[in-house]
Formats: C-alpha cells, structure tokens, sequence
C-alpha cells in the first residue's frame, strides 16, 4: 500500500520544477512549525488553565477543537515538505544518470582519438568519478540515518510499539521555548530549500554544459586540451553542487522528522491531560473521549505518511546504489585506460614523426 501511496503522491503533484518545489518546502516548513507552536501553547497552557483555573468548559472545548484542526494541519504541512525533498532528490539523480551518459560518450569519442588525449580526460574523469562515489557514500549512510535513526522512531512512535520518552526529552531540549522554533523555521527550513534549489539549478547547467563538451568533442580539429580545461572547471561545479544537494536534503529530512516527533509528543500530552480531566471529572467524559479520537486519528495519519515516506527513502537509496554502481565501473574504465596510454606512450614517442602524423 505504501509503494502505491508514494507513487500515487508523486504524480497527483502537477508542478514538480525546483522554484515550485522550493515554495512548497519553504512554506510548508513555515506552516507547519507555527502550526505546532500554536498547537503546544494550546495544549500546555490554554486549556489546562481554562479547565484547572478558570472552570470554563466551553473555552477548553473550543480550544480542544482548534488543537484538532492544527494537528492535521502540521501533519500535512509536514508530510508534503518531506515528499517534496524526496522528490527533489529524485529528480538529482536522475541529472546525475544524465552526466554519467555524458561521460560515457566523452570517453567513447576519445577511444577513437589521439591515446595522449584519452589518457588527459581518462585522468579528469578518474577525479571526477572517485569525487562523486565520496559523495554518493556518504549520501547513502545519511539516507539510512533519515531512514533508521528518525523515520522509522516517528512510524513506531505513531503505531505506540516502542517507549519513545528517552528520544521526546532529547527533542523537546532543541525547542525550548517558541522562539527557538520560530527561528528554526526562518532559518533551516527557508534557507535549506534554498540552498537545495541552488543546487539543482546548478547541476541542470552543468549538466548542459558537459553535453556543449561532448558535442565539440565529435567535431574534426577539436582543441580536446581547452575542452579538457573547461572540463575540469565543469567537473568542481558538479562536485560543488552535488555536495549542496545532498547536504540541505540531509538536513531538511532530518528536522523534518524531528518536528514530526514534537507533534506526536504534544499529542501524548494532550491525551495525557484529557484521560486526566475524566478521572477528575473536570470535564464531560464524552467531549473529552472524542477529542481523544480526533488526534489519535492524527496519529494514524502521520503513521500512514510515514509508511510513504520510507517506501520513497527505499527508492532513493536503490537509485543511489545504481547510480554509484555505474561511477565505479567508470572510475575503473578511466583507470584501465589511462594505464594503457602510460604503456603505450614511450612506443610512441620513438616512431617518425610522419609515421605518428599518420
């Protein structure tokens, strides 16, 4: 169900470029963390107060409505945010497949060429390749720590299978105080949708720009040294932009799935306060058990969401493995080539120089 869930999500979503999906993460993120903020005053204040001190029934039945309504709310905010990054980084490595066609085809042009000037792309595309698994490594341990380390607690804190005090301490320490959550939305949600965007508009360029490489290269008389140096330019960007990409995703998915834990713990604790209220008769037992169920259907909800979202991690992380599969078996080519041209090389400089011209 989550396989059809995900793949059901990614194509209800119309609009899927990099400035759309920047709005989407940077407001939701936005929504989401003032929905919880408002959503903890709520239950931590408000309604014990009109309940415990004031005595005022109706207020702490409004209120506890209100609170339903901006569960939802945060939880959907949530969700779309963490797709949406998922998607984004679908889309990355699908322009990461594209330069890996490019390079390909470089190397099958220079096949045919002058062995020096394969040997000189063979070392660039050696660089590039060891660069580029570095980062898709390390992209893949991060993607199991998203999956392992925060996913997968948010999924069993929802389905109640596993004592999750330890980590809502650990949590609840990073977000003291509504200022601090305040910031946490102004800054790393708007400021990492950012800067993943700047990454993919990069890579799309750099992407263009290797295949201008690949096209000058087929033409007669090309000056493969000076594609070779605009080449090795390209290449930093590409590692550059990657490094960015890979980064910010890292981090929006992992606070994202944090503030998905401070959600399930105020809804422990609004659920805390209301069994509280029954047995203190403070408040009707029937309004107070129907509040109950209106969040824990959050609660189901979040556990659905979270289901999609681990079946979009697995995705990701069988893309990566591909996609660092086919660098390996490059980086090994750009190897075995450059060998071949050091071995043949002294057996060339010894010939006449018409016999080389020929």
């Amino acid at each position: 169900m989550a396989a059809k869930g995900y793949l059901r999500q990614k194509w209800w979503i119309v609009f899927k470029g990099p400035w759309m999906l920047y709005f989407k993460e940077s407001h939701g993120g936005k929504k989401s963390v003032r929905a919880i903020i408002l959503l903890r005053s709520l239950v931590t204040k408000i309604i014990p107060n009109a309940v415990v001190q004031e005595h005022n029934i109706s207020k702490a039945l409004h209120a506890q409505k209100r609170a339903g309504k901006l569960a939802e709310q945060a939880d959907q905010k949530s969700y779309m945010l963490a797709f949406n990054v998922e998607l984004e980084l679908e889309q990355v490595f699908k322009l990461l497949e594209k330069l890996e066609d490019a390079w390909s085809k470089i190397s099958r042009k220079l096949k045919k060429g002058n062995i020096r000037d394969g040997a000189m792309i063979a070392e660039l595309d050696e660089h590039f390749q060891a660069e580029l698994i570095k980062l898709l490594k390390q992209e893949d341990s991060e993607e199991k720590e998203i999956y392992w380390k925060y996913l997968e607690p948010v999924i069993k804190t929802a389905e109640n299978k596993s004592d999750s005090k330890a980590m809502m301490a650990k949590v609840a320490q990073m977000f003291k105080t509504k200022e601090d959550i305040s910031r946490f939305a102004a800054i790393a949600f708007k400021w990492g949708a950012r800067a993943e965007r700047k990454g993919f508009v990069g890579l799309s360029k750099d992407l263009r720009g290797v295949q201008g490489i690949v096209n000058r290269l087929g033409k007669k008389n090309a000056n493969v040294k000076g594609l070779a140096n605009s080449l090795r330019e390209m290449d930093k960007k590409i590692i550059g932009h990657v490094k960015k990409e890979f980064k910010s995703t890292y981090l929006l998915l992992k606070r994202d799935m944090l503030m998905d834990l401070v959600l399930l713990g105020i809804l422990n604790k609004s659920n805390k306060w209301a069994r509280q209220f029954i047995q203190q008769h403070l408040m009707p037992k029937a309004p107070e058990l129907e509040n109950m169920s209106e969040l824990n259907k959050v609660r189901e909800s979040i556990k659905t969401h979270g289901h999609i979202l681990a079946q979009g991690l697995r995705r990701l992380i069988a893309q990566e493995s591909n996609i660092r599969g086919r660098a390996e078996r490059e980086l090994y080519t750009a190897k075995r080539t450059k060998v071949m041209a050091m071995r043949r090389g002294p057996a060339i400089q010894t010939k006449k120089p018409g016999k080389l011209a020929a």
